[in-house]
């Protein structure tokens, strides 16, 4: 693809030829500019979410914390149960093997 530039202070016109190559290298360079950029834009919106007084700003923080705050409390409570029926188990075990040996020990406590 060629581009011709013309301006009022040059003599001649000048050319440039683009390839596919040029062309895609390009798109590419702009598609990494408008990433960082928005990545940047991210960061320091998040890092200075406090001092900045937007509600909406405000709202997304609260929501973020609130989710993380729900998911550490589900995973206390998955926990918590999960020791609680190990810790069921096991006591029912201890009052089986109790049952099962109280007849032996009598025996051999009382003479």
């Amino acid at each position: 693809m060629n581009v011709i530039l013309v301006s009022s202070n040059l003599l001649k016109a000048g050319t440039l030829t683009l390839t596919g190559t040029n062309l895609t290298m390009l798109s590419e360079a702009l598609l990494f500019v408008i990433i960082m950029l928005v990545m940047g834009f991210n960061y320091l919106s998040l890092r200075y979410a406090d001092k900045i007084d937007s509600p909406s700003l405000r709202s997304l923080v609260l929501r973020v914390k609130q989710e993380e705050h729900q998911k550490n409390q589900s995973y206390l409570r998955d926990s918590l149960n999960a020791m609680a029926f190990r810790m069921g188990q096991m006591q029912t075990q201890l009052l089986r093997l109790w049952f099962a040996y109280r007849p032996i020990f009598r025996e051999k406590c009382i003479p």
